[in-house]
């Protein structure tokens, strides 16, 4: 370090690798409907929410990036993206936080595979987004962006529409547990904004005593599950703009139209040439 002190200066870092953002968004995919599908609890719901709400928190500076450098609709980006994926990302942690609460940190069992592609889909846009706790410049995210890396977040965008309604879905699900306690805690809290219709009686306890004194896991009483709910209706409202919006929207190709294909001008026809001659007038010719 006393010879080259200059190369000190700055983070050591390797450049991205060009189809790690595109692999690790298909992989998250894949792994969040598999563990929606095949462990339908609130560790599986707890994990999909805070990395969906951290990708798009991400994914804002990149195509923030992206419009400065004209890859995408700067006015568009200014004027709707931005604020949709500031609003999706906001929806996201929000249920994201209300499912945290509910869990302790030791009860949060999930399937590696959805933990491991979790980490590895933030860590390809960290390394990109990120200068050490701050939010690296736009020039710098744009040298270190892949040209992979924007049409693969544009294209993913849609997910995050399509994974808010199997969450949905998933906290209908009657085998959903949670702890009798945290459950307590989340109900007492919110009491105050509860309406008549919502509690039924101010005396009516949604929790029986016995569980809570035992802490054991049990169903989600109504008023939990259907706060969740609307929670989950209000992710799948904001992110339902994000695949429609201009700035995203590819250019479609210029295909010809049924008239226009069958012009004569784009018409090809075989040349028509004499079959050759077969049986007896074969050989006949052929003397």
């Amino acid at each position: 370090h006393r010879t080259f002190p200059h190369a000190l200066t700055g983070e050591r870092r390797d450049p991205p690798t060009p189809e790690r953002v595109p692999q690790a968004l298909a992989a998250w995919d894949v792994a969040a409907h598999r563990g929606l599908a095949h462990h339908p609890s609130l560790a599986t719901v707890f994990e999909v929410t805070r990395v969906h709400a951290a990708t798009l928190a991400l994914t804002r500076p990149i195509l923030n990036a992206a419009a400065t450098s004209d890859q995408i609709d700067h006015d568009v980006f200014a004027a709707q993206l931005d604020t949709q994926l500031a609003a999706g990302s906001a929806a996201w942690h929000t249920l994201h936080g209300v499912v945290r609460d509910l869990i302790e940190p030791g009860s949060r069992r999930m399937d590696p595979a959805l933990r491991i592609a979790g980490s590895e889909l933030l860590a390809s846009l960290s390394e990109i987004v990120l200068d050490g706790t701050t939010i690296a410049t736009p020039a710098a995210i744009i040298m270190r962006a892949t040209p992979e890396t924007v049409p693969a977040l544009t294209e993913a965008l849609a997910t995050h529409h399509e994974m808010s309604a199997v969450v949905l879905d998933t906290l209908t699900h009657p085998g959903l547990r949670v702890d009798a306690r945290a459950a307590q805690d989340y109900l007492h809290a919110s009491v105050a904004f509860a309406t008549d219709s919502d509690v039924g009686s101010p005396s009516r306890a949604w929790i029986d005593p016995h569980d809570l004194a035992a802490r054991r896991q049990i169903s989600l009483p109504q008023p939990l599950r259907a706060d969740l709910c609307r929670l989950a209706h209000q992710a799948n409202a904001t992110t339902a703009s994000l695949a429609e919006s201009p700035a995203v929207r590819p250019a479609r190709a210029q295909t010809p139209g049924p008239a226009e294909s069958c012009s004569p001008a784009r018409l090809r026809f075989p040349r028509l040439t004499a079959a050759p001659p077969r049986g007896p007038q074969a050989v006949t010719r052929s003397r």
